[in-house]
């Protein structure tokens, strides 16, 4: 005998009543000031994420790092016209538009470039009623 397939019963809820704890990723993937930017890079590949919290020893969120700010940090570094370079694209989502950098072939010195040298540390945060 077949087992009828049963629809999850969802509450309808009124346009705009969303809040952050509705929609709010509950299995956090964290990194450490110390920990390199190879290191984060890796974790959000791993995850499918494109940014992560920075916690301190104490658990204390201390800032965020996003692909964006690696890529960023990799466009500073790098100089146009190197022989090994190569274009990349990344979402800027300021100016809701794709763009073009420079980057450097292998990310050779990702590994020795630490979190807390490249993340934000300008949070902004909310408490999981406010609304969307």
């Amino acid at each position: 005998m077949r087992k009828k397939a049963t629809k999850k019963k969802t509450r309808k809820r009124a346009p705009g009543s969303l809040t952050a704890a509705d929609i709010m990723q509950r299995k956090v993937v964290v990194v450490g000031p110390s920990d390199t930017l190879q290191e984060a890079m890796e974790l959000m590949t791993e995850h499918h994420v494109s940014g992560l919290p920075v916690l301190n020893a104490r658990d204390k969120c201390v800032g965020v790092i996003s692909a964006t700010d690696i890529m960023n940090f990799e466009q500073e570094q790098s100089e146009w016209g190197l022989d090994g370079d190569d274009l990349s694209a990344f979402f800027d989502p300021q100016t809701h538009r794709w763009e073009m950098i420079r980057v450097r072939s292998g990310g050779d010195d990702l590994p020795d470039v630490r979190v807390r040298e490249v993340m934000s540390r300008d949070l902004v945060s909310v408490k999981p009623t406010t609304p969307v």
